[in-house]
């Protein structure tokens, strides 16, 4: 996986977390209050799809950190010299 898409992923999660809870903020309710999503339903779809988006930020972030972390120790130059292996 490229680094640039990691890096990308990590910011659009977290970007994707906090807009569906600043989206039910800027429709008139509180914030992470997911009914707003959707008034019309009876059955909570707001709640549904407001847990799912947020679900689905939380992957891509930790997804994208637990991978900048892996290339972070993979790349990392050993500190003993290959002579005194």
């Amino acid at each position: 996986v490229p680094i640039w898409f990691v890096r990308t992923g990590a910011a659009v999660g977290v970007l994707l977390y906090a807009g569906t809870g600043f989206a039910t903020w800027m429709l008139g309710a509180n914030f992470l209050d997911y009914d707003i999503l959707d008034p019309e339903s009876t059955h909570h779809a707001g709640q549904h799809l407001g847990i799912l988006l947020v679900e689905l930020g939380v992957l891509t972030t930790v997804f994208s950190v637990m991978v900048v972390i892996f290339y972070a120790f993979a790349g990392r130059a050993p500190d003993i010299p290959e002579e005194e292996w």
